[in-house]
C-alpha cells in the first residue's frame, strides 16, 4: 500500500513543501523550498514538472513499518491538535530528518564555494607577483 503526503508551510523567512511517501519498505520524505508564498498554479507546476526531482530520504530507519492505519477523520484532527500542543509528531521528525540533510548539502556547497574563491584569489595573486617580476 502506498501512500503520499504533500504538506506546504511556512517556516521563517520561506515557505517550505514536506513530501511524506509511506511504502511497504517504510517512510521516506524530501523537502522543497517555494520562497514566496506559492500559488495554485505555482503548486500545480511544481508537481506536474518538478515533483520527479525530489530527492527521498529514509525517515524511520530503527522502527518496523508494516502499513497504515485508516483512521476516522475527526481522531485524526483530535491527535493532530494534541501533537501540536505537545510539539511532538511524526511530521515534526520528518521535517527534521529532511532538513538536517538539506543543511549537510548547503554546508558543503559553501565550503566548496570558499576552496573555489580561495584558489582562484591565490591564483590571481601569483599573476600578480609575476607580472610584477616581468616588470609591466
Amino acid at each position: 500500500m502506498d501512500r503520499m503526503e504533500f504538506l506546504i508551510f511556512f517556516k521563517k523567512p520561506f515557505w517550505t513543501g514536506l513530501c511524506t511517501r509511506y511504502t511497504d519498505d517504510g517512510i521516506f520524505s524530501a523537502i522543497h523550498v517555494f520562497g514566496s508564498e506559492p500559488t495554485n498554479g505555482e503548486i500545480t507546476d511544481f508537481y506536474l514538472n518538478h515533483f520527479d526531482r525530489l530527492e527521498f530520504v529514509r525517515c524511520d530507519t530503527d522502527a518496523e513499518y508494516s502499513g497504515i492505519k485508516k483512521v476516522s477523520f475527526k481522531k485524526s484532527l483530535h491527535k493532530g491538535k494534541t501533537e501540536q500542543k505537545k510539539g511532538t509528531g511524526r511530521s515534526l521528525e520528518l521535517n527534521k530528518a529532511a532538513m538536517s540533510k538539506h543543511l549537510e548539502e548547503k554546508k558543503m556547497l559553501k565550503k566548496q564555494d570558499k576552496r573555489e574563491q580561495f584558489r582562484e584569489k591565490y591564483l590571481q595573486k601569483a599573476r600578480k607577483r609575476k607580472d610584477k617580476k616581468r616588470g609591466h
